[in-house]
């Protein structure tokens, strides 16, 4: 084991983890309600104020934004994102009307902390939400990118299909199939520098949206313009009931 001295950066790195992992806690409960419930992540987000007071600092929800352990949730993004001029690059500033949740990547994050190992509250919370984080109803039904016949399904249902080639629509689909399809993933289209990459990210994912055959996947900015999130909507979630066959007239 390495041992550093006092103040060392290091020592310093695991100090606030371990802060961050305690304070993390209230996320991971916010999720374990909504999937006790049934109800969608995003209705149980929590507020700044509420994140201060479980003891994490406006850096620490930098930092966990920056990892993709959590998701912003803002009021102002779309705002941001309708600005077409370029802008700088800017320390990342909350306001009172942001909220926050845990991705699968954030709960991860946190089981791997030593309270979570001996928790028994730790415990009941990830048998609500599985141990990877998830809610299961989303876990068990994820979407599907083929490339080939250029269709996105969730199960045997094509949610939609591409007549006409639509390379940044495609290219997030690509991404998030390669990648498994995490809760979120990084802006993958290639930059060019006459166009705002978070106003080009921004189309592309509300192209994402329009003309779904089966509106069973909703994407979305996840509140930096630097990342893209998907969700099941609520239509996914509800049972596929048969229609009964009409029979010709004789």
């Amino acid at each position: 084991m390495l041992h550093y001295p006092p103040n060392h950066p290091a020592d310093i790195l695991e100090a606030a983890l371990q802060r961050c992992r305690t304070g993390f806690r209230a996320l991971v409960e916010a999720r374990a309600y909504a999937a006790d419930v049934g109800d969608d992540s995003h209705r149980f987000a929590l507020d700044l104020t509420e994140l201060c007071a479980a003891g994490l600092h406006p850096r620490d929800l930098r930092w966990l934004l920056a990892k993709g352990y959590i998701v912003r949730l803002s009021a102002s993004e779309a705002a941001d994102a309708n600005r077409s001029r370029p802008r700088a690059a800017r320390p990342i500033d909350f306001d009172a009307a942001d909220r926050f949740v845990a991705t699968e990547e954030g709960i991860a994050f946190w089981m791997r902390g030593p309270e979570a190992s001996s928790d028994a509250d730790v415990r009941s919370v990830v048998a609500v939400i599985g141990p990877a984080g998830p809610i299961r109803s989303n876990s068990e039904r994820r979407p599907h990118w083929d490339a080939q016949r250029r269709e996105l399904r969730v199960g045997e249902t094509v949610v939609k299909r591409f007549r006409q080639p639509s390379p940044l629509q495609e290219l997030l689909l690509t991404a998030f199939e390669e990648e498994g399809w995490p809760q979120r993933i990084a802006d993958p289209l290639p930059r060019r520098a006459e166009q705002n990459p978070k106003r080009r990210l921004h189309d592309a994912i509300r192209s994402l949206n329009l003309n779904q055959r089966a509106p069973l996947v909703r994407f979305g900015g996840d509140g930096t313009g630097e990342g893209v999130i998907w969700e099941l909507t609520e239509a996914a979630e509800q049972p596929t009931v048969a229609r009964p066959r009409l029979r010709k007239a004789a």
